[in-house]
């Protein structure tokens, strides 16, 4: 027989993970909206407006007077979720749970909806994020304002716990929410994928040129943070994290350069690093147009007696890293 986990209660959104489940229920709150149905229950209805009073406010349109009508259908011309309230606006949503926008399919989103013959001004192209990404510069870029996870925990947090769909759902963004910020009070060695998705984002914030994504390979692929770009003739020169492990990286386009660029830079790097307290290894050289030269030979990760992240200490070994990437860069 097999044991399952231990839990207190079971909950629909441990089961039900993808991103259709999650339109699913953007869709139910989204019709609660609508005059029609808070006379079955007040309190959804009221947590659909005020849903929908927030995307007003983040795209800074006022919100209508009266609620007239609210259609909500799913998958338009392969939008996820379409809103339209009064016949008068649209909200074109595009929802994610981890994922990321990709191939235009944003900016096409928009077009469809100008095609359609709603007003531009009327139109509120939203993005719902439940999931972790490294920034929404495209999302922006395409017309679409990003609706983050805690901005939904915030509409959801007022419910009075009768309805056990809207629990389950608040649950389930709060766990994974905890999960994010919890790496700074759980020990390194046990940072799990949402662990280390927090870390590189508040890593961000002290790195402003830092991006961070799913690296896929054979092995099962890493979580990769990658900064501190240089670049001549021959190749680029940064720094990349792979999960507990930091690399220095080159990049080289040629082909036939590739084989001594690589030994090239190992030695610079190699040598750049000989007063420094961080020690370096010489890895696989392996042939591509991404390589890694040097590793560090330890963990990067600075931590205090109970093993547990010390942010700051972390920063100052990272900034080493690149005192001995310049050095490396100016021989």
């Amino acid at each position: 027989m097999v044991q399952g986990d231990n839990m207190s209660r079971p909950n629909l959104f441990k089961y039900a993970t993808s991103e259709l489940s999650q339109d699913a229920f953007l869709c139910w709150i989204a019709s609660w909206s609508d005059p029609s149905a808070s006379i079955h229950d007040n309190q959804l209805s009221n947590i659909s407006i005020k849903f929908l009073k927030d995307i007003f406010l983040k795209h800074k349109k006022e919100f209508p007077q009266k609620i007239e009508k609210v259609e909500v259908i799913r998958q338009y011309k392969n939008i996820d979720i379409l809103i339209a309230i009064n016949d008068t606006f649209v909200i074109p949503i595009e929802s994610k749970a981890g994922t990321k926008e990709h191939s235009n399919q944003l900016a096409k989103y928009v077009k469809i909806i100008q095609e359609e013959g709603w007003k531009i001004e009327n139109t509120l192209p939203t993005y719902i994020q439940t999931g972790v990404q490294c920034d929404y510069n495209g999302v922006e870029a395409s017309g679409f304002i990003p609706f983050l996870r805690n901005e939904l925990i915030e509409v959801l947090k007022d419910h009075n716990q009768s309805n056990q769909i809207i629990n389950d759902y608040f649950e389930h963004l709060q766990s994974i929410e905890n999960a994010v910020t919890g790496f700074a009070q759980i020990k390194v060695q046990d940072w799990g994928w949402y662990a280390w998705q927090g870390f590189y984002s508040c890593l961000q914030k002290k790195i402003l040129d830092g991006k961070w994504a799913y690296v896929p390979n054979p092995r099962g692929g890493f979580l990769g943070f990658w900064w501190y770009w240089h670049g001549d003739d021959e190749c680029e020169q940064y720094l990349q994290l792979e999960q507990e492990k930091l690399c220095f990286k080159i990049s080289v386009d040629t082909k036939d350069r590739r084989s001594d660029l690589k030994l090239k830079w190992h030695n610079k790097i190699l040598e750049s690093s000989t007063n420094s307290l961080i020690k370096l290894i010489k890895p696989v050289l392996r042939n591509g147009q991404y390589m890694t030269v040097c590793v560090a030979s330890c963990d990067y990760r600075q931590t205090d007696s109970n093993g547990i992240l010390n942010f700051d200490n972390t920063v100052a070994f990272l900034e080493e890293a690149q005192s001995i990437l310049n050095k490396a860069v100016q021989i």
